[in-house]
C-alpha cells in the first residue's frame, strides 16, 4: 500500500503495550492503529516488555516502526504470587522507565490496562501528553456474603482510586463503546471520548470461491458443510453457550450438516470443558470444534470458509471479530449487547439478537441458509459498511483528528 502524506503536521506517537506475544486480541487493535498511521506518514514507536510486531502477521511496514523491549522480568514473577497486581505494578514500572526519554518528544499512547500505569511513570518528571486507549471496564462486580470479600473490596477501591487518579492525569481517555465510556466515566469520575477502531480485511468482495475453497482445503472442511464460527476469548460473558445450544435447536432437515468452529484462547480453562459437557448434553459434540489460539493465518482462513459468523457476546466493549467477518464477506449476526450493535444497523448490515435467546439465534442462522440470496445481500451491505468506515486507515485519520490538539509543538 502506498504512503500518503497527512494534510497536518506529521505526529510523533509511541504506543505502550504490556507485550506482543499474543496473535490475536485487543493488542491487535493497537498494532494495527500503529502500522496505519505510520503508512500515513507519522512518526510511530512502540514500548513493550516483550514479543514483536512479527505475532500480527509481519507486514512490510513494521521496518519503519521501531521497537523497544524492556524485557520480561523473573523478580516480577516472585511478587505476582503475593499478588497478581504487584507484579502488573513492577512490569509496568520498567515499561515507563524504558519509555521516559521519549516522553519529551512524543504523545504517549498506553494499551488498555494496565499500561496506562506505565505512562504515568514515563511521565512523572517529565510531563507529557497521555492519550489512554482503555478498552474495557476492568472490575466487574464481587459475589457478596462472605467476609473475606470485605478485604477484597477495600483493595479494589483502592486500585480504583489509583487508576482514577491516572486517568485524570490523562489528555485523553478514548474508549471503543458507550457501553464501556459509562462505565469508565461513573468509575474513574472522568468524560471519555468514543472512538470506533477498524479491521483488515479483503481487497474485494466476496472473497472469492478459490479463496474459500482453498480455505476450507487446509482446514479439511468439506463443501457439504455449513460452517458457523466465531472468533473470542473464552470468557462466560462470550455466551458461546448461545451457540452451542443454538445448533441443537436448528430444523432437522438441515442441522446435522452445520458445524461450529470456536478461534480462542481461554481466560478461564475450565470454561472450555464446561463448554464442552454442554455440547455432549445437547447432542452436537460431533458439530463443535474449538481450536483455542491460533496464527491469524488460520483465523483468517476460518472466516474465509464460514458461512456465517456469529458474535454472541454479553456487555462486551466493542467488537473486531465481526467486523473483520464483514470485511471478508460473510454474513454475521452479532448480539444486540456488543458495543459493535451501537454502530451496525439490524436487518442492513447485520442480524441481531438478545443474548440468551438462542431460539431466535437458531432461527437467524436457519434463515441465512435457507435465503442464499437474501445472505448475500446481507454480506455485501456488511462489506459496503466495512470498506466507508471500518478500515484500519479510516480509523487512523480519525484518531489523528483526536490526537492533534494534545501533539506538543
Amino acid at each position: 500500500m502506498s504512503r500518503s502524506s497527512p494534510a497536518r503536521q506529521p505526529l510523533a506517537v509511541t504506543f505502550l503495550i504490556e507485550r506482543l506475544t499474543e496473535p490475536g486480541g485487543s493488542e491487535r487493535q493497537c498494532v494495527e492503529l500503529a502500522r496505519a498511521l505510520r503508512e500515513l506518514g507519522h512518526r510511530v514507536s512502540i514500548v513493550t516488555l516483550e514479543g514483536s510486531l512479527d505475532v500480527h502477521e509481519q507486514r512490510p511496514i513494521d521496518l519503519d516502526i521501531p521497537v523497544i523491549r524492556a524485557g520480561a522480568s523473573a523478580f516480577a514473577g516472585w511478587i505476582g504470587k503475593l499478588h497478581p497486581k504487584l507484579g502488573q505494578a513492577w512490569e509496568m514500572t520498567r515499561l515507563g522507565l524504558a519509555s521516559r526519554r521519549l516522553a519529551r518528544t512524543t504523545l504517549l499512547m498506553p494499551h488498555h490496562y494496565p499500561a496506562q500505569w506505565a505512562s504515568f511513570v514515563a511521565t512523572m518528571f517529565s510531563p507529557a501528553p497521555v492519550v489512554w486507549l482503555c478498552n474495557d471496564w476492568m472490575y466487574q462486580p464481587l459475589l457478596p456474603g462472605r467476609t473475606r470479600h470485605l478485604a477484597r473490596k477495600a483493595l479494589r477501591a483502592c486500585i480504583i482510586a489509583l487508576d482514577g487518579f491516572i486517568a485524570r492525569r490523562c489528555s485523553a481517555v478514548l474508549v471503543l463503546s458507550c457501553i464501556t465510556g459509562e462505565a469508565v466515566d461513573r468509575g474513574y469520575r472522568i468524560r471519555s471520548r468514543v472512538f470506533r477502531t477498524g479491521a483488515s480485511g479483503w481487497a474485494s468482495w466476496p472473497a472469492s470461491e478459490q479463496q474459500r475453497g482453498s480455505a476450507r482445503q487446509a482446514l479439511k472442511i468439506p463443501d457439504s458443510v455449513y460452517l458457523v464460527s466465531t472468533v473470542c476469548i473464552l470468557m462466560p460473558h462470550r455466551r458461546v453457550e448461545d451457540v452451542i445450544r443454538a445448533l441443537a435447536r436448528l430444523p432437522e432437515r438441515f442441522r446435522d450438516k452445520v458445524h461450529f468452529i470456536h478461534l480462542g484462547g481461554a481466560a478461564d480453562h475450565g470454561l472450555r470443558q464446561t463448554l464442552e459437557s454442554l455440547a455432549t448434553a445437547e447432542g452436537v459434540t460431533d458439530r463443535v470444534s474449538f481450536f483455542g489460539s491460533v496464527p491469524e493465518k488460520i483465523r483468517r482462513q476460518v472466516i474465509e470458509a464460514s458461512d456465517v459468523f456469529v458474535f454472541p457476546v454479553e456487555g462486551q466493549s466493542w467488537g473486531l471479530a465481526p467486523i473483520e467477518a464483514m470485511a471478508a464477506g460473510v454474513p454475521t449476526i452479532i448480539s444486540a449487547a456488543s458495543g459493535v450493535s451501537e454502530v451496525l444497523r439490524n436487518g442492513r448490515e447485520v442480524l441481531v439478537y438478545e443474548p440468551g435467546q438462542v431460539d431466535r439465534l437458531a432461527q437467524l442462522i436457519t434463515q441465512l441458509h435457507e435465503e442464499p440470496q437474501e445472505a448475500r445481500k446481507l454480506a455485501q451491505r456488511g462489506f459496503r459498511r466495512w470498506k466507508g468506515r471500518f478500515t484500519w486507515q479510516r480509523a487512523a485519520r480519525r484518531l489523528v483528528r483526536q490526537l492533534s490538539s494534545y501533539q506538543r509543538s
